[in-house]
């Protein structure tokens, strides 16, 4: 066993009780199973475990929900796994103009398909330096990629032109990921306002999130804001307050939501009555119902069960600037 192939992450868990974070050695074996240390007491803190959950790739920055904790990936813990793992880390960086969003859903489900992964994604409005980086102004959305040969294998599915702007100068990335995704000068194009309702696509099914997106807009709504966020346990139970003590769901939608990076979307409600429709639209919050009785709607083509039913909706039109201020704005 000792020769057993493997690679080894430091892991990084918020404990909210003491307000520390907590570090940790991972073991990842080729049969899906883990092993952990503790690194500040120097113990054993899980015996080797099967994760059937756990990603094929682990990238820096991966979030793992172990026993309902939420762990981030931080570093790599020894040479051979920082070597097997470097070229997993090729950033390439997508924005694109709001009249090229239409292309966004293609561009995810590229990636997806390529075994590659999203990083960040952002709506913003463009300031004068980035401006002159990608050669337009205004609104825009920027996108970030990451995995191995990701530069050539989106290069060969992705048409400049639909998109608006692809970065292409390796040594360039990361001073344009820096500005474009860490400027707090650029302010999101979230409305924020009671002209908008929140949807939010689920961690479990970011990976069909072009699917869901392009059926949105398929079904004539109109996305004015995206964000990519990965939300812990504490802020998923502060955006589910309201659903507390009353569905008894609850514990697990926390833990799907605060598993992984979520992606959430702002949908205009104008003209009136478009909050309703589109709360029609992501269907009932049992699938299985949603296959019954309204079978072309987003939770009973793309959902699972009550709790991986691909996409939260805001369900009051009251609660829609709320919802939209939390996931664009506070986090």
């Amino acid at each position: 066993m000792a020769n057993e192939e493997r690679h080894c992450f430091i892991t990084e868990w918020y404990d909210t009780h003491a307000e520390i974070r907590r570090r940790y050695q991972l073991m990842r074996y080729p049969d899906n199973t883990i092993t952990m240390y503790d690194i500040k007491n120097r113990r054993k803190f899980l015996s080797r475990t099967a994760m059937s959950d756990i990603p094929e790739k682990l990238f820096i920055g991966t979030k793992l929900n172990i026993h309902s904790r939420q762990h981030t990936i931080v570093a790599y813990g020894d040479d051979k796994t920082e070597t097997d793992h470097s070229g997993l880390n090729e950033a390439i960086l997508f924005v694109f103009p709001e009249s090229k969003w239409g292309a966004v859903g293609n561009v995810l489900n590229n990636v997806y398909r390529n075994g590659l992964k999203i990083t960040n994604v952002k709506s913003l409005h463009l300031n004068k330096d980035c401006s002159e980086v990608v050669g337009f102004e205004g609104r825009a959305l920027a996108m970030a990629v990451q995995g191995n040969d990701s530069f050539a294998l989106m290069s060969s599915c992705t048409n400049v032109a639909d998109v608006g702007y692809v970065s292409t100068q390796k040594d360039a990335v990361r001073s344009h990921l820096e500005a474009f995704f860490n400027d707090i000068s650029m302010q999101s194009t979230s409305l924020r306002n009671e002209k908008c309702t929140c949807a939010v696509i689920k961690p479990s099914f970011l990976y069909r999130s072009g699917e869901i997106i392009n059926a949105i807009e398929k079904a004539g709504f109109q996305i004015t804001a995206m964000r990519l966020n990965s939300l812990d346990r504490k802020e998923v139970e502060e955006f589910y307050e309201v659903y507390r003590d009353v569905v008894t769901e609850y514990t697990g939608m926390v833990d799907e939501l605060s598993s992984g990076p979520s992606l959430a979307l702002e949908i205009s409600t104008i003209p009136d009555g478009e909050h309703t429709r589109f709360r029609e639209f992501c269907g009932p919050v049992d699938p299985k119902v949603a296959s019954a009785i309204r079978p072309g709607t987003l939770r009973a083509i793309f959902g699972i069960n009550r709790i991986k039913n691909a996409i939260h909706c805001t369900d009051l039109d009251t609660d829609g600037a709320f919802e939209s201020n939390y996931m664009f704005n506070v986090l």
